[in-house]
């Protein structure tokens, strides 16, 4: 039985994912959710505007209007006690990786991981295709493939009794010499691919989703009043459950937090009526703003970019030694040719900064998802 996992690491390996790790932060940038189908082409805007300033300089003074001073006598030197050494801190090491990482996303949408021996397999593979480094997904949904404190156990088929996927991952990885990602999706609280998994007991999807009364949805909705399976960014209690969830991972001896999905499904999404109820409050705006209003649009950005921070802050709290990656949009033309960042889909329809994330020191490793076939976007690798 040829299993799902090989065919990842092969490939990957093979094609060379393109993994950025920042050993310290990049040039800062001017300010500063992927889609399973093909993404729209991206936005033009236009270019940003320079701004000058000129510091007025004081008017000079004529020589002849200085005062003179008579000389004061200094004083006689005072006996002062040597001051004692205040020892420096002792340094944190901070997250560490290895300097050229060669791994593979694991997920849990079949069986690969869901019992003890198929974790086991998974990582040999890993380590006979010259690999070294795991990231492997155990939040899919949020259900939970590790022991959550909050988040309701998954319900797949075949999903060992009491195995704590995570765990049994960093135990067997240690073994191997593997660094080991803890990878989780921000803002799918359904998928397609899991339509058929029975839902869990007291899932945010349950709770929050369609069947929720709207008051209570934390679902994203487009500017048409459509609902979308992701939940809306700028929802408050959204960001406290991407936060939480992050910082559970991070009490685990993992080498990083992986975050995946922390991106709006698109330029046309944030109409969650809690989330535009903020943006007005904030604002002082009335209005529903269009898809494509530049104020709307950077608070947006605002929204995922603040969750980044909050995240930073809470990883760093649990263990200042574990660090975050991220899954990373590249869809349509790149900053190449005069384009900047901000003329990118990255920046002008799922409202993902990543560049600034990097710059500020929220994330440590990039993974931009670069995995698109030539017979359908070869223009996303020339551009």
């Amino acid at each position: 039985m040829v299993r799902a996992l090989a065919v990842a690491v092969v490939t990957l390996l093979a094609a060379g994912l393109s993994v950025v790790q920042q050993a310290q932060p990049a040039l800062p940038v001017t300010r500063v959710v992927l889609e399973r189908g093909t993404p729209p082409p991206a936005e033009e805007l236009p270019a940003g505007h320079a701004i000058e300033r000129e510091v007025a300089s004081a008017p000079l003074v004529p020589p002849e209007a200085v005062p003179t001073v008579d000389p004061v006598a200094a004083p006689p030197p005072v006996a002062t006690p040597t001051p004692t050494p205040i020892p420096e801190p002792a340094a944190v090491a901070g997250p560490a990786f290895p300097s050229r990482i060669k791994g593979v996303w694991v997920h849990v949408l079949d069986d690969t991981v869901l019992t003890r021996a198929g974790v086991e397999r998974m990582l040999d593979d890993v380590a006979a295709a010259g690999g070294n480094t795991v990231v492997v997904e155990v939040a899919r949904r949020y259900d939970a493939y590790y022991q959550s404190g909050f988040l309701p156990r998954g319900n797949d088929a075949g999903f060992e009794q009491g195995l704590d996927v995570l765990q049994a991952t960093i135990d067997g990885a240690n073994a191997r010499g593997l660094s080991v990602h803890a990878w989780f999706t921000a803002m799918p609280a359904w998928t397609p691919e899991t339509a058929n998994t029975p839902s869990p007991v007291n899932w945010t999807y349950a709770q929050h989703g369609l069947a929720a009364p709207e008051a209570q949805r934390w679902l994203t909705r487009s500017s048409s009043g459509e609902w979308s399976d992701f939940l809306d960014p700028g929802h408050p209690e959204v960001q406290d459950l991407v936060v939480a969830t992050a910082a559970e991972l991070a009490a685990y001896d993992v080498d990083a937090v992986h975050v995946d999905y922390l991106r709006y499904p698109g330029a046309d999404y944030g109409y969650n009526p809690v989330a535009l109820g903020r943006f007005q409050a904030e604002t002082g705006r009335t209005d529903i703003p269009p898809p494509g209003d530049p104020q709307f649009s950077d608070w947006r950005r605002q929204q995922t970019t603040d969750i980044a921070r909050r995240m930073r802050a809470a990883v760093q709290q649990v263990n200042p030694n574990v660090g975050i990656s991220a899954a990373l949009i590249t869809w349509g033309n790149g900053p190449v040719e005069g384009r900047t960042f901000e003329q990118t889909p990255a920046w002008t329809q799922v409202f993902q900064p990543w560049p600034q994330w990097m710059a500020e020191g929220l994330i440590d490793v990039a993974m931009p998802m670069m995995y698109f076939r030539e017979s359908r976007h070869a223009h996303y690798h020339r551009n």
